[in-house]
C-alpha cells in the first residue's frame, strides 16, 4: 500500500543521511551551489565515500565572518564551495545544516549573536 511506500521513502532518506551524521564537525566537504535566496544558500553536498548528492542550507550568517547583506554577491550557482555539516534533518527536504565557516569562526560568531541577544535581554529587565 502506499504506506509502505512512504516507509520505504522514509528509509532510503535515512540510509543516504547515516554518512553525515557519522562525519566529524571539522570535515571540510565539497559542494556546488545549486541555488541563492537572500537567506542563504541551497548546496549539493557528497559524502567523500557515497557518491550520492544531498541538498543542505547553509543560512546567510554562515557564509562567512562579518554581517552578508547580499548573499548573491558572495556565492553563485555552479560554484564549488566547502562546507562542513552542522545538522542533518530527515523530515525536511534540504536534508544537511551547513556552514562555510571554520569552527573557530563559527563559535565566535555565535558567541556574538548570543550575546548580543543577552543585552537586549538584561536592558528589557532593567528598565521594568
Amino acid at each position: 500500500g502506499k504506506s509502505d511506500a512512504w516507509a520505504g521513502m522514509g528509509l532510503k532518506e535515512l540510509t543516504v543521511l547515516e554518512p553525515f551524521r557519522n562525519l566529524s564537525p571539522s570535515t571540510w566537504l565539497e559542494g556546488v551551489v545549486k541555488s541563492v535566496s537572500e537567506l542563504g544558500v541551497i548546496v549539493g553536498v557528497q559524502h567523500p565515500e557515497h557518491r550520492v548528492e544531498v541538498l543542505g542550507k547553509v543560512d546567510q550568517f554562515n557564509i562567512r565572518t562579518g554581517r552578508v547583506l547580499n548573499v548573491a554577491a558572495e556565492v553563485q550557482v555552479g560554484e564549488l564551495v566547502q562546507v562542513r555539516v552542522l545538522h542533518t534533518n530527515a523530515e525536511k527536504w534540504v536534508k544537511l545544516r551547513l556552514t562555510m565557516l571554520d569552527e573557530r569562526q563559527h563559535q565566535r560568531t555565535y558567541l556574538h549573536k548570543a550575546s548580543k541577544h543577552f543585552t537586549k535581554f538584561q536592558h528589557r529587565k532593567r528598565g521594568t
